[in-house]
Formats: structure tokens, C-alpha cells, sequence
């Protein structure tokens, strides 16, 4: 139990003590009343300063325990997204939530099927440091903020019934491929959610035409990946794009295949 209630409940019961006391005459006069009244909030007090002193409390294993619930909750989430719904917050636990639908791609993967990118979703959300946003993640109990400061990533873990504000330095990011490491904060996915429209962004740059999909992207699960068969493959060109559409992240079902023109 927190160390806090500990203290208040402790001096709730002493000071009702004391009421009852003085109803009974034990205690006389409201000054004897007043004095053990204070006497008893400053032992309080004291006791609650040297109980933290005694008894810290272990910030590590609060820490390890929020994390661990968080990967545990995020287990089935892969990089499962909804695009925020601007009536109203539509935000599924562990999900993350993409402001204004704009997400990039950090981490390059090189498989036998090409290249695919597992999408680390950013927002434009930028705090008041000036630091952008990479990830952002809401769950029930708790936050994760992913974000980059001088080349550096960081994230913030926010637990409502926890810690407040963890703040922890990971390691420098590693892609696979040292042609893209440039590229770090400049790769877009662009999402016109009224037309059902998905283009890429380089540097600001578009590089691709507007790619129509026949479906609602809402619920779909996206992926830009490139064709081992084709020379643009050995280059490191992205050249296609996969929406996954299912709404269930356990069966992404079958993939829809868009080629950049």
C-alpha cells in the first residue's frame, strides 16, 4: 500500500481516538485536545518521512512491472493500427494513435520476400521542448512515448496507478541497412483518409502517385516492401506497398498489392 495512505489513515484513526476521548472526559479541556491533536499530525508526519527513509521504495521493480505489462498487452498488437477518428478518440488498448494519420517507417528488415519495413508509427505531436514524437501507444493502465532528442531515442512510460513518468534513454537506433540510415525521420506514409488515398514522402518529396484502395484502410495493417526480382531491389528502393486487411492482428488474412508508379 502506498506509504501516503499509510500516514493519513494512521492519523484519521489517532485523531478519532482522541474525539472520542474527549467525549468520554478522558480528556478535560479543548487546549489538551488541541495539543495532542497537533502532537499526533507531527508524529505522523515524522513517521512517514522516516518509513521512506527505512523502507524506499524500489523504483526498479516498479519500473521492470510496467514494463512487462506493457510488452505483455502489446503481444498481440504487432503494428496494428487505427487512424484517429476526429469526432471522437477511437483508440483499441495498446494500439497506437496516429495524429492527422501520418506514420514512418524506421526499421528496415531484409527477408527472403524483400525488403519490409516494420512500421514504428509517428505522429506530428511535438512537446513542449520541441521534441517529435516517434510512438505513441494508450492503453488502460498505462502510456508509452517514444520520441527523438538530439539523435538520441527516448521513451516515457505513464502508469495510472504506478510511476509517472519513467524516462529512459534507449540504445542509438540500428537499421539493416546502412543505405536507408539517412533517411531516419524523412520516410512518410501519407494517408488522405477521405479519398482512401496512401502515397509515400521522402524528404518531403513525394515519390509516388496516389494509390487508390476499393476498401476502408481503417483496421488494416501496412506494410512498404520492395521485389527481390527487381534491380531496384539491390538499390534499396521501396516499390511497393501491402495493406493487410483484417481487423483481427492475429489473422492478417490476404495482403493487397499496390506497386509505386
Amino acid at each position: 500500500m502506498d506509504t501516503r495512505l499509510i500516514a493519513i489513515a494512521t492519523f484519521v484513526v489517532t485523531f478519532g481516538i482522541l474525539i472520542v476521548l474527549k467525549r468520554l472526559n478522558y480528556i478535560e479541556s479543548w487546549d489538551t485536545f488541541s495539543i495532542l491533536s497537533i502532537l499526533a499530525a507531527v508524529l505522523t508526519i515524522a513517521a512517514y518521512f522516516f518509513t521512506l527513509v527505512l523502507f524506499p521504495q524500489d523504483y526498479d521493480q516498479l519500473k521492470k512491472e510496467i514494463l512487462d505489462e506493457i510488452n505483455e498487452s502489446l503481444k498481440n498488437y504487432e503494428i496494428y493500427f487505427k487512424c484517429k477518428d476526429f469526432k471522437k478518440p477511437i483508440v483499441k488498448d495498446g494500439a497506437v494513435r496516429i495524429d492527422k494519420c501520418v506514420v514512418m517507417a524506421t526499421k528496415l528488415n531484409l527477408t527472403d520476400h524483400g525488403y519490409i519495413v516494420d512500421l514504428k508509427f509517428r505522429s506530428n505531436w511535438m512537446d513542449s521542448k520541441g521534441t517529435h514524437a516517434i510512438l505513441f501507444i494508450d492503453g488502460d493502465d498505462a502510456q508509452i512515448n517514444l520520441f527523438e532528442r538530439e539523435g538520441e531515442i527516448f521513451y516515457i512510460i505513464k502508469s495510472k496507478n504506478k510511476i509517472s513518468g519513467v524516462y529512459i534513454q534507449l540504445k542509438s537506433v540500428k537499421w539493416f541497412d546502412e543505405a536507408f540510415s539517412d533517411n531516419w525521420n524523412n520516410i512518410k506514409i501519407m494517408w488522405d483518409t477521405s479519398k482512401d488515398e496512401i502515397w509515400l514522402e521522402i524528404n518531403g518529396i513525394r515519390v509516388s502517385k496516389k494509390l487508390n484502395f476499393d476498401f476502408n484502410l481503417n483496421d488494416s495493417v501496412i506494410y512498404l516492401g520492395s521485389n527481390p526480382l527487381e534491380d531496384t531491389y539491390a538499390e534499396g528502393y521501396f516499390d511497393r506497398i501491402m495493406v493487410y486487411k483484417s481487423a483481427d492482428t492475429a489473422d492478417f488474412g490476404t495482403p493487397t498489392v499496390r506497386r509505386f508508379e
